[in-house]
């Protein structure tokens, strides 16, 4: 039985954000790449709104059925909701913070109690997919690299996957570390619940 625990857990989202507490992302030598956010995130915001399901990251977080809820408030003070499950434990979690941004594509969620989640947005296509980015440079020259890639449909489907593949291949990621995210036994997650539900391979 799933049992409901609302706390501000490691976040995987973006949306789209991931973890307010990052576990380690893809570590690479040599220092941050620049990459190139898009420039009118915030003017554009009304056409991020509403929900994007995780489909891929950079990384394990022990977390399944991740999606994301973008809200748009009043006076630009927009709100973001995400839910979750723990692998181990079968507890929800859901986690609410207030949204805000920076210059190239940058976005900041601010979780109470937490310090800021700030992430790049590189690519979107409103109606199919959503990728994101962060990178945290380490000592001895190596750094961290966090990508998420989120979709409108939790059922991901081959147009879906073909354009953002096509988005990662133009931005110089590597879709090779990216691991998938199971929407599989998401009881609570949705209503109705999807019966026999099985994940296509992402």
């Amino acid at each position: 039985m799933l049992k409901h625990q609302f706390a501000l857990p490691p976040l995987s989202i973006l949306i789209f954000l991931t973890s307010a507490c990052l576990v380690a992302g893809v570590e690479r030598p040599g220092v941050c790449p620049y990459m190139t956010g898009l420039s009118n995130v915030e003017s554009e915001w009304l056409n991020y709104q509403g929900r994007w399901f995780m489909q891929l990251r950079s990384f394990e977080d022990g977390f399944r059925c991740q999606r994301t809820d973008y809200i748009i408030g009043t006076n630009s003070e927009h709100t973001v909701q995400t839910f979750e499950i723990r692998n181990r434990d079968d507890v929800i979690h859901v986690t609410t913070g207030t949204v805000t941004f920076g210059q190239d594509g940058q976005v900041q969620i601010q979780y109470s109690g937490r310090d800021p989640f700030i992430f790049k947005v590189l690519s979107v296509d409103y109606s199919k997919y959503l990728i994101t980015y962060f990178c945290q440079n380490l000592p001895s020259r190596r750094y961290n690299e966090y990508v998420w890639i989120h979709t409108r449909e939790r059922v991901l489907t081959q147009d879906v996957e073909t354009a953002y593949t096509l988005a990662i291949n133009a931005i110089g990621l590597s879709r090779s570390d990216l691991q998938c995210t199971s929407h599989v036994n998401c009881q609570g997650y949705l209503v109705p619940t999807v019966q026999n539900y099985t994940q296509r391979k992402c």
